[in-house]
Protein backbone atom coordinates (compact mmCIF):
# COMPACT_ATOMS: atom_id res chain seq x y z
CA UNK A 1 0.00 0.00 0.00
CA UNK A 2 2.64 2.49 0.95
CA UNK A 3 4.74 1.79 -2.94
CA UNK A 4 1.69 1.82 -4.58
CA UNK A 5 -0.82 4.68 -3.15
CA UNK A 6 1.23 6.69 -0.69
CA UNK A 7 4.81 7.66 -2.23
CA UNK A 8 2.85 8.47 -5.92
CA UNK A 9 0.82 10.82 -4.12
CA UNK A 10 3.90 12.14 -1.97
CA UNK A 11 5.72 12.47 -5.35
CA UNK A 12 3.06 14.56 -6.97
CA UNK A 13 3.19 16.77 -3.55
CA UNK A 14 6.77 17.11 -3.99
CA UNK A 15 6.01 18.32 -7.69
CA UNK A 16 4.35 20.88 -6.56
CA UNK A 17 5.49 22.19 -3.40
CA UNK A 18 8.72 20.89 -3.12
CA UNK A 19 9.87 22.34 -6.28
CA UNK A 20 8.87 25.99 -4.86
CA UNK A 21 10.62 25.44 -1.24
CA UNK A 22 14.18 24.21 -3.61
CA UNK A 23 14.11 27.52 -5.79
CA UNK A 24 13.68 25.05 -8.89
CA UNK A 25 10.41 26.40 -10.10
CA UNK A 26 8.05 29.33 -10.09
CA UNK A 27 4.40 28.49 -8.55
CA UNK A 28 3.43 28.28 -12.55
CA UNK A 29 6.02 26.28 -13.25
CA UNK A 30 5.47 23.45 -10.15
CA UNK A 31 1.78 23.32 -10.98
CA UNK A 32 2.46 22.36 -14.17
CA UNK A 33 5.09 19.74 -13.48
CA UNK A 34 2.02 18.83 -10.90
CA UNK A 35 -0.19 18.50 -13.38
CA UNK A 36 2.33 16.24 -15.25
CA UNK A 37 3.21 13.82 -12.76
CA UNK A 38 -0.41 13.54 -12.48
CA UNK A 39 -1.11 12.45 -15.65
CA UNK A 40 1.97 9.69 -15.56
CA UNK A 41 0.31 8.55 -12.51
CA UNK A 42 -3.03 8.29 -14.27
CA UNK A 43 -1.55 6.52 -17.00
CA UNK A 44 0.70 3.93 -14.16
CA UNK A 45 -2.66 2.85 -12.61
CA UNK A 46 -4.74 2.59 -16.19
CA UNK A 47 -7.26 5.12 -15.28
CA UNK A 48 -6.04 7.50 -18.12
CA UNK A 49 -8.85 8.00 -20.77
CA UNK A 50 -10.13 10.46 -23.46
CA UNK A 51 -13.30 10.87 -20.94
CA UNK A 52 -11.23 11.67 -18.15
CA UNK A 53 -9.41 14.08 -20.13
CA UNK A 54 -12.43 15.53 -21.44
CA UNK A 55 -13.86 15.77 -17.61
CA UNK A 56 -10.67 17.64 -16.23
CA UNK A 57 -10.39 20.07 -19.30
CA UNK A 58 -14.03 20.82 -18.86
CA UNK A 59 -13.89 21.31 -14.38
CA UNK A 60 -10.37 23.42 -14.92
CA UNK A 61 -11.61 25.76 -17.78
CA UNK A 62 -14.94 26.09 -15.31
CA UNK A 63 -13.16 26.57 -12.70
CA UNK A 64 -10.64 29.32 -14.31
CA UNK A 65 -13.39 31.36 -16.12
CA UNK A 66 -14.99 31.64 -12.83
CA UNK A 67 -11.78 32.88 -11.43
CA UNK A 68 -10.85 35.63 -13.53
CA UNK A 69 -14.65 36.49 -13.71
CA UNK A 70 -14.01 37.31 -9.78
CA UNK A 71 -10.75 39.14 -10.85
CA UNK A 72 -12.39 41.24 -13.49
CA UNK A 73 -15.05 42.43 -11.15
CA UNK A 74 -12.89 43.06 -7.86
CA UNK A 75 -10.66 45.17 -10.25
CA UNK A 76 -13.69 47.41 -11.59
CA UNK A 77 -14.82 47.17 -7.66
CA UNK A 78 -11.36 48.30 -6.66
CA UNK A 79 -11.28 51.37 -9.32
CA UNK A 80 -14.96 52.40 -8.18
CA UNK A 81 -13.70 52.36 -4.45
CA UNK A 82 -11.20 54.41 -4.80
CA UNK A 83 -12.57 56.84 -7.62
CA UNK A 84 -15.34 56.96 -5.41
CA UNK A 85 -13.33 58.46 -2.35
CA UNK A 86 -15.54 55.29 -0.19
CA UNK A 87 -11.70 53.90 0.45
CA UNK A 88 -10.35 56.80 2.10
CA UNK A 89 -13.65 57.36 4.03
CA UNK A 90 -13.41 54.36 5.39
CA UNK A 91 -9.46 54.89 6.60
CA UNK A 92 -10.90 58.09 8.54
CA UNK A 93 -13.61 56.49 9.83
CA UNK A 94 -11.34 53.36 11.48
CA UNK A 95 -8.56 55.76 12.18
CA UNK A 96 -10.96 58.34 14.42
CA UNK A 97 -11.86 55.84 16.86
CA UNK A 98 -9.59 56.22 20.15
CA UNK A 99 -8.68 51.91 19.70
CA UNK A 100 -5.23 50.43 19.81
CA UNK A 101 -3.40 49.43 16.43
CA UNK A 102 -4.16 45.70 17.88
CA UNK A 103 -7.60 46.11 18.27
CA UNK A 104 -8.07 47.74 14.69
CA UNK A 105 -6.19 44.41 12.94
CA UNK A 106 -8.76 42.28 15.12
CA UNK A 107 -11.59 44.05 13.66
CA UNK A 108 -10.36 43.05 10.08
CA UNK A 109 -9.65 39.61 10.78
CA UNK A 110 -12.64 39.19 12.04
CA UNK A 111 -13.99 40.62 9.04
CA UNK A 112 -12.30 38.45 7.13
CA UNK A 113 -13.62 35.50 9.18
CA UNK A 114 -17.13 36.33 8.70
CA UNK A 115 -16.60 37.04 4.78
CA UNK A 116 -14.77 33.62 5.01
CA UNK A 117 -18.40 32.19 5.61
CA UNK A 118 -19.75 33.06 2.22
CA UNK A 119 -17.06 33.52 -0.02
CA UNK A 120 -14.11 31.62 -1.20
CA UNK A 121 -10.57 32.87 -0.76
CA UNK A 122 -9.59 34.50 -3.92
CA UNK A 123 -12.58 37.07 -4.27
CA UNK A 124 -11.66 37.50 -0.28
CA UNK A 125 -8.73 38.72 -1.28
CA UNK A 126 -9.60 41.00 -4.07
CA UNK A 127 -12.51 42.09 -2.43
CA UNK A 128 -11.08 43.50 1.00
CA UNK A 129 -7.38 44.80 -0.41
CA UNK A 130 -8.53 47.94 -1.67
CA UNK A 131 -9.79 48.56 1.88
CA UNK A 132 -7.52 46.70 3.88
CA UNK A 133 -3.75 47.48 2.21
CA UNK A 134 -4.14 51.61 3.24
CA UNK A 135 -5.51 50.89 5.94
CA UNK A 136 -2.15 49.01 7.22
CA UNK A 137 0.01 51.39 5.54
CA UNK A 138 -1.61 54.28 7.60
CA UNK A 139 -1.21 52.27 10.95
CA UNK A 140 2.17 51.65 10.01
CA UNK A 141 1.86 47.71 10.14
CA UNK A 142 4.07 45.32 8.32
CA UNK A 143 2.39 44.28 5.37
CA UNK A 144 4.36 41.05 5.07
CA UNK A 145 3.22 40.29 9.05
CA UNK A 146 -0.39 40.76 8.35
CA UNK A 147 -0.33 39.14 4.67
CA UNK A 148 0.00 36.06 7.11
CA UNK A 149 -2.61 36.90 9.71
CA UNK A 150 -4.75 37.56 6.82
CA UNK A 151 -4.44 34.07 5.00
CA UNK A 152 -4.80 31.93 8.18
CA UNK A 153 -7.78 34.49 9.02
CA UNK A 154 -9.69 33.24 5.78
CA UNK A 155 -8.48 29.51 6.60
CA UNK A 156 -10.48 30.26 9.67
CA UNK A 157 -13.68 31.37 7.65
CA UNK A 158 -13.63 28.47 5.29
CA UNK A 159 -13.20 26.18 8.00
CA UNK A 160 -16.01 27.87 10.12
CA UNK A 161 -19.35 26.15 10.91
CA UNK A 162 -22.13 26.39 9.72
CA UNK A 163 -21.30 27.85 6.56
CA UNK A 164 -17.44 27.36 5.94
CA UNK A 165 -17.14 26.48 2.08
CA UNK A 166 -14.40 23.81 2.58
CA UNK A 167 -16.58 22.29 5.27
CA UNK A 168 -19.07 21.45 2.21
CA UNK A 169 -16.05 20.11 0.59
CA UNK A 170 -15.12 17.64 2.75
CA UNK A 171 -18.86 16.52 2.88
CA UNK A 172 -19.20 16.32 -0.53
CA UNK A 173 -16.03 13.94 -0.71
CA UNK A 174 -17.17 12.48 2.19
CA UNK A 175 -20.92 11.78 2.11
CA UNK A 176 -21.13 9.04 4.49
CA UNK A 177 -20.15 11.38 7.25
CA UNK A 178 -22.85 13.62 9.04
CA UNK A 179 -22.83 17.51 8.95
CA UNK A 180 -22.33 16.94 12.31
CA UNK A 181 -18.97 14.99 12.38
CA UNK A 182 -17.44 17.14 9.52
CA UNK A 183 -18.24 20.50 12.10
CA UNK A 184 -16.52 18.87 14.99
CA UNK A 185 -13.77 17.44 12.79
CA UNK A 186 -12.83 21.33 11.77
CA UNK A 187 -12.99 22.69 15.60
CA UNK A 188 -9.24 21.47 16.55
CA UNK A 189 -7.86 23.15 13.00
CA UNK A 190 -10.09 26.32 14.15
CA UNK A 191 -8.41 26.51 17.44
CA UNK A 192 -5.38 25.59 16.37
CA UNK A 193 -5.83 28.34 13.59
CA UNK A 194 -6.24 31.01 16.42
CA UNK A 195 -3.76 29.95 18.89
CA UNK A 196 -1.28 30.50 15.66
CA UNK A 197 -2.36 34.10 15.21
CA UNK A 198 -2.28 34.70 19.25
CA UNK A 199 1.67 33.22 19.01
CA UNK A 200 2.43 35.79 15.77
CA UNK A 201 0.71 39.01 17.16
CA UNK A 202 2.82 38.51 20.51
CA UNK A 203 5.85 37.43 18.47
CA UNK A 204 5.65 39.05 14.76
CA UNK A 205 9.34 38.17 14.85
CA UNK A 206 8.24 34.70 14.20
CA UNK A 207 7.11 36.43 10.33
CA UNK A 208 9.04 39.23 9.75
CA UNK A 209 13.04 38.08 10.92
CA UNK A 210 13.30 35.46 7.74
CA UNK A 211 12.41 38.21 4.88
CA UNK A 212 13.69 41.04 7.35
CA UNK A 213 17.23 38.97 6.98
CA UNK A 214 16.57 38.08 2.98
CA UNK A 215 15.94 42.29 1.87
CA UNK A 216 18.38 43.39 4.23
Amino acid sequence: VLFKYVLPLGLIIFLVVGLILLGVATPTESAATGVIGAVVLAAAYGQLSRRLIRQSVGSTTRLVGSILLIVASAGIFAQLMAASGIVAGAIRFLLSFEVSTTVTLVILLLTIVFLGLFLEAVAMILITAPFFMPIISALGVDPVWFAILWLIAIQIGLTTPPFGLSLFVIKRFVPEASLKDTYMAAVPFILSDVIVIALLFAFPTLVTWLPDRAFS
